[in-house]
């Protein structure tokens, strides 16, 4: 019996194996922000422009690691740079814009690595003795004690003492040029390095008068509560009085709530701060542990649809411009604050620092106001303490300025 020639099998040829593509991994842009070392704002701003190519899968937005190295200007990994050294969006036709030389007609040569991490020295001890002489005294032996670089005591107790100085004193540069004493201090280092302690060894003179402000405020408030119970009773009488046709012709007054005096505050919104800082004239210091929480409250209200305006209202306050501050709810509605004066001080780790200071605020010159310190580990030895003294002379010294 012969085999119908259709029923017998059919070598299978090379042209009908199955292939595979080697497609690469697309990123996400948490992904590409993570290896830029840039937040993912970033990142959207620079697809926004359409300066970053992405792939699009629905809604999806993907991209390919090759257009990271052609369209941004990426640093090294590995090299050693700060973290920040300045992921610098450049769109893909800037290399025929420039001169530079192209592989092809639309595929620019890969950038060389300029940044702002090349030009930074190698890391310079604090100036301990250009400090003051009980200063210079507490910052050496807190240091030693704590185990910490001296700059970790040095730059919180700097911004301490320029915010107990605030609005009362001004530095003269030229006839027409003055600035206030305000200092932005950052402690960028890894967890373990002793940045908390540091900083509440070198507020410590600051919480304190908090403490008794606040105590003092409390017993203010029981005389204010016992005044205003008073006048409201008064004032109900007039108001009898004045149904009747027989009451005088100005009703009692209700007495204002007094203002609690502030050295430091911690978590605030701009909304909150700018009564604060109109009652206190002189100037009040935020201080954080972490100052991520701090530029993370900047574009709060980005999420639904609203640009945030904290940026430019710490970018016055470094300044010590007046600011104004218009809300929807509250009494009064409108505030402003003639000088705002308010320094800062904290600490931050490398990469959340990367990852919280975008190109945004270097374009604006909030990272330019920041003066930050990243020291060297310290190997800590003995248990030592602080004697007495010190903390005597450290104290007379934030009294002599509150």
């Amino acid at each position: 019996m012969r085999r119908n020639p259709i029923d017998s099998p059919k070598p299978v040829t090379d042209s009908l194996k199955p292939t595979t593509i080697d497609a690469p991994h697309l990123l996400r842009i948490p992904e590409a922000a993570a290896k830029l070392a840039v937040c993912p704002r970033t990142v959207q701003s620079a697809i926004a422009r359409g300066d970053l190519r992405v792939v699009r899968l629905g809604r999806a937005v993907r991209i390919d690691p090759a257009d990271l190295r052609v369209h941004l200007d990426v640093p090294e990994c590995g090299s050693g740079r700060w973290p920040m050294s300045g992921a610098k969006i450049r769109p893909a036709h800037a290399g025929a814009r420039d001169g530079r030389r192209t592989n092809g007609a639309s595929t620019p040569d890969i950038i060389p690595r300029g940044s702002l991490g090349a030009d930074v020295p190698e890391f310079a001890p604090f100036p301990i003795d250009a400090l003051p002489g009980p200063v210079r005294e507490f910052v050496a032996a807190a240091s030693a004690a704590i185990g910490c670089d001296p700059c970790y005591v040095g730059l919180p107790l700097l911004a301490a003492l320029a915010a107990s100085i605030g609005n009362s004193r001004r530095i003269a540069l030229k006839r027409s040029w003055t600035e206030p004493a305000i200092l932005w201090c950052a402690l960028v280092g890894e967890s373990g390095t002793s940045k908390t302690p540091a900083i509440k060894a070198a507020l410590r003179p600051l919480r304190d008068a908090q403490r008794v402000a606040f105590a003092e405020h409390a017993s203010t408030m029981q005389h204010f509560e016992a005044d205003r119970l008073r006048a409201e009773a008064a004032l109900t009488a007039w108001k009898r009085q004045a149904a009747g046709g027989n009451a005088p012709t100005e009703p009692p007054q209700i007495p204002a709530p007094p203002t609690a005096r502030r050295y430091i505050v911690s978590d605030t919104t701009v909304e909150a701060l700018a009564p604060i800082l109109l009652g206190n004239a002189r100037g009040v210091l935020l201080a954080r542990d972490e100052l991520a929480g701090w530029v993370g409250a900047f574009d709060r209200y980005a999420a639904a649809g609203r640009v945030g305006s904290d940026a430019p209202f710490w970018l016055s306050a470094h300044s010590g411009e007046a600011v104004v501050i218009d809300r929807k709810t509250g009494i009064p509605p409108t505030i402003h604050v003639p000088a705002a004066c308010a320094s800062i001080c904290g600490g931050i780790q490398p990469r959340t620092l990367a990852r919280a200071i975008g190109q945004e605020h270097a374009d604006n010159g909030l990272l330019a106001r920041l003066l930050l310190a990243t020291p060297p580990r310290v190997r800590k030895s003995g248990v030592r303490r602080i004697s007495r003294p010190l903390w005597t002379k450290r104290s007379t010294r934030f009294s002599a300025h509150c």
